[in-house]
């Protein structure tokens, strides 16, 4: 069963405050998991400052941080978070290949080793554990410390968002991601 959205136009004070803050920063607007998480408004201003940084501020190239994302979405099977990102790691660099890839499940064959690093990182962090030398030191070595630890929060971040996502049934705006048809 899906949890509707809430009408705009029925929003509390608390709401109200939080969708406007969403919907006049860089978002540009409320949708995909906002839509949901207003229900729960003080969680979602908070959340929402953490996905901002990510975003916006956080110190990972574009490309290495929307590859962890469409990696998690895929994992999780969540075409609104794929549908979401897939246009933005294209501009942010990521090849055609490279998400084609990921969305039949295969190794990838990386052209950029530091998307390699990505994404055995990736795996290892939703694999759960602790990191693995031969996996971590290679992180650390691309994105330092700082980085490394945000590479694990944004794995952590968009997992939230993709299982609230597909739990609630919140459609995608883009349509059905590429694993559908990819097996």
């Amino acid at each position: 069963m899906a949890l509707p959205p809430i009408d705009p136009d029925t929003l509390t004070p608390a709401q109200q405050v939080v969708h406007d803050a969403i919907a006049g920063g860089g978002r540009g607007g409320v949708r995909g998991p906002f839509t949901v998480m207003l229900h729960a408004p003080a969680l979602t201003a908070r959340m929402e400052k953490v996905g901002h940084y990510l975003r916006y501020e956080g110190t990972l190239p574009d490309r290495a941080r929307e590859l962890a994302i469409l990696i998690v979405a895929r994992h999780h099977r969540c075409d609104t978070e794929c549908m979401s990102h897939r246009d933005i790691a294209l501009r942010a660099g990521l090849p055609e290949t490279l998400l084609a890839d990921i969305a039949a499940t295969r190794e990838p064959a990386f052209e950029d080793a530091t998307d390699r690093v990505v994404h055995h990182f990736v795996r290892a962090t939703i694999a759960g554990g602790e990191m693995a030398d031969n996996v971590l030191q290679p992180a650390l070595d691309a994105f330092g410390t700082e980085g490394t630890v945000e590479l694990n929060i944004v794995v952590g971040y968009y997992t939230l968002l993709a299982m609230l996502l597909v739990s609630f049934g919140v459609p995608s705006a883009g349509g059905p991601a590429p694993w559908n048809s990819a097996g």
